[in-house]
């Protein structure tokens, strides 16, 4: 059975937003927060608004400690998935458009001045749109606040829906089709063990600041072990675990806006990850701590044209934490390539941040 062709993932501004609202068909507009306790009280007109603890599964140990259990802080099994979507309306043959209001940490504690917009959470949830199979979904570029710049209306949300309401609409119009519908979207830690192992035609991406790639800290709010998947090859982030400013603007009036794509390729093709190899069946898995930022890289690559790409859910916390064969697991610290002292690059990254040089091999030699 041929391979079904990907969902096809795009931007759009707010103009454009504008004239689908107005269209005879307009599209399932989407505003996501980061749990039900982020309710905002404003939104575009005829968004619906959800949270993405109706996708994910959280199950701690105390408030913030995730319990270790294969799956944890992952995407939830798929019959509750498909349940949580249905009940939103969110069907396959939708044209998803998906935006948040989410303010990166510490958000309400800083002053407006320097609020930094958060696009992690509108990623995520596209990247797990096209993983259960719709159509198309569209990001909005430069989030509310871009729709606000451009004068358009906001209005007073939704009340949420019941968490025991029946679902709205049947994800495949009655069709028997598997769900999700694209599980190659989704990397699993067995297919990254044979990656870490050396398995030729496949790459591992970290998507984690600096210091985390290296072994030297993090800013989780949780114990989580330090250091690498072995192979892996550093995809940038920004200066935090919190901060993916190599990725979006987090300062000014563009705060959460993505940056231009070709500036995140440059940085990726400085660390041997090749974007335009997908064609050639070439598999490219980016991974995290625990699988948002890295649904931002998937997000980012598939704009880039990356057809075999997909996002390693369970990242370091599964890795290293939650997975069954975890304590076996090795686990990368210091500078990947060998004993050396990490030589500082010669000009500065256009990253703006302190941190080693890519490989000293040309990148072309680096693809297995």
């Amino acid at each position: 059975m041929p391979a079904r062709p990907p969902p096809l993932l795009d931007l759009i501004d707010a103009a454009e937003l504008a004239l689908l609202l107005a269209s005879p068909s307009p599209p399932l507009l989407l505003d996501v927060s980061i749990s039900p306790l982020h309710r905002p009280s404003e939104c575009i007109p005829g968004a619906r608004l959800c949270d993405m603890a109706q996708f994910d599964l959280y199950l701690d140990d105390a408030p913030s400690v995730p319990a270790r259990l294969p799956g944890n802080y992952n995407l939830r099994p798929a019959a509750e998935l498909r349940r949580a979507l249905e009940r939103l309306g969110v069907h396959a043959q939708a044209h998803a458009v998906v935006y948040t209001q989410r303010l990166a940490p510490p958000a309400e504690a800083a002053p407006p001045a320097v609020r930094r917009g958060d696009p992690v959470v509108a990623a995520r949830l596209a990247w797990l749109l096209c993983v259960a199979g719709v159509r198309r979904v569209s990001l909005l570029e430069g989030g509310l606040a871009a729709w606000a710049r451009r004068g358009g209306p906001l209005a007073p949300p939704p009340p949420p829906p019941r968490l025991a309401a029946p679902a709205a609409v049947d994800f495949f119009g009655g069709g028997r089709l598997p769900f999700p519908l694209h599980p190659e979207l989704v990397a699993t830690t067995e297919e990254v063990e044979a990656a870490a192992g050396g398995a030729r035609g496949v790459t591992v991406a970290d998507v984690r600041s600096w210091r985390e790639f290296v072994g030297a800290g993090h800013d989780y709010p949780f114990p989580l072990p330090c250091g690498r998947i072995p192979t892996a090859r550093w995809a940038h982030w920004g200066p935090s675990t919190y901060d993916g400013a190599d990725f979006y603007w987090t300062a000014g009036e563009a705060s959460g806006a993505l940056k231009p794509l070709q500036s995140v390729r440059r940085l990726w093709e400085s660390w041997g990850i090749d974007v335009d190899a997908g064609g050639e069946g070439h598999r490219l898995i980016f991974y995290c701590g625990s699988g948002w930022r890295s649904a931002m890289a998937w997000c980012l690559a598939r704009l880039m044209g990356h057809e075999n790409v997909a996002n390693y859910d369970g990242g370091m916390l599964e890795w290293s934490m939650c997975h069954p064969a975890a304590a076996e697991h090795p686990i990368e610290k210091g500078w990947p390539w060998g004993e050396a002292p990490q030589p500082r690059p010669a000009t500065p990254c256009s990253c703006g941040q302190e941190h080693g040089v890519p490989p000293p091999i040309p990148a072309a030699k680096l693809v297995r």
